[in-house]
């Protein structure tokens, strides 16, 4: 089965609205701002918004950055159609807890709301914390166990869990969701361990542009791995190079 092609915009959390460098767009990261254009997303007929999830801004700590889950559960109120995927970096927030934040919102958007995956890419916001950067497949082997537990729980089961970084004990969320089996889950990241992530748990595999033959390559390698379920679908996320002509747009890009 084919499902038709979906289009969402990134919410400005990070202040940006074109080119995070152009003159005329000033590094506003304001609720105000990111309200304005998640309604004028919303009523252009856009179907999600992804909203990113820093601490500090990575393009330095003094520069304004929206909180993304407070954010994400504020525009949960004020919209009426349009999905909304806040990211979480499982590092940061305990999944019992997370999961939690997670079925609220889903309550009050009623049914549009879902997590991007993100096993931390900013060293300094977890370095400068106390919490710590492991290595890489070490970062991917405490989300697989947290997405796991996060997956139970906001699917309504009581979890009992025993892994290398989560002990559980007989815990259960209510109310569960009322609209589906649970929020939706979206995963990124083109490691072995990220694909591999991907089509144990996820939903839906983000993929950054790049080369159509790239695409391909990934959507069919991730498309033929063993997985319980629904199959996965992809998203991909697309950036606009707009010129006068197609000759300037082009040189642009090679610069």
């Amino acid at each position: 089965m084919t499902l038709p092609l979906r289009f969402g915009v990134w919410a400005l959390t990070h202040g940006s609205w074109a080119s995070r460098h152009h003159p005329s767009d000033p590094p506003d990261a304001s609720w105000k701002r990111v309200r304005a254009q998640i309604l004028q997303a919303e009523a252009l007929g856009y179907e999600s918004t992804l909203l990113a999830q820093h601490i500090i801004h990575p393009s330095g700590d003094d520069q304004d950055l929206l909180e993304t889950w407070t954010g994400a559960a504020a525009l949960a109120a004020l919209t009426g159609r349009i999905e909304l995927i806040a990211a979480i970096k499982p590092l940061l927030v305990h999944p019992v807890v997370l999961a939690k934040m997670a079925l609220q919102i889903e309550n009050i958007s009623e049914g549009r709301f879902g997590i991007n995956l993100v096993n931390a890419w900013y060293r300094p916001e977890l370095e400068r914390s106390g919490i710590g950067f492991p290595d890489h497949d070490d970062r991917y082997a405490y989300g697989r166990e947290w997405v796991e537990i996060f997956e139970r729980l906001t699917s309504g089961h009581r979890v009992d869990f025993r892994g290398q970084h989560f002990s559980i004990e007989a815990y259960q969320l209510r109310p569960r969701d009322e609209f589906r089996p649970r929020p939706a889950i979206y995963l990124g990241g083109e490691s072995e361990a990220a694909r591999a992530l991907a089509a144990h748990a996820a939903d839906v595999y983000f993929m950054n542009g790049q080369p159509l033959q790239d695409i391909r390559a990934l959507i069919q390698d991730v498309a033929h791995r063993p997985r319980i379920g629904a199959p996965i679908r992809f998203g991909m996320s697309a950036f606009v190079i707009a010129r006068e002509t197609d000759a300037e747009a082009e040189a642009e890009l090679t610069k």
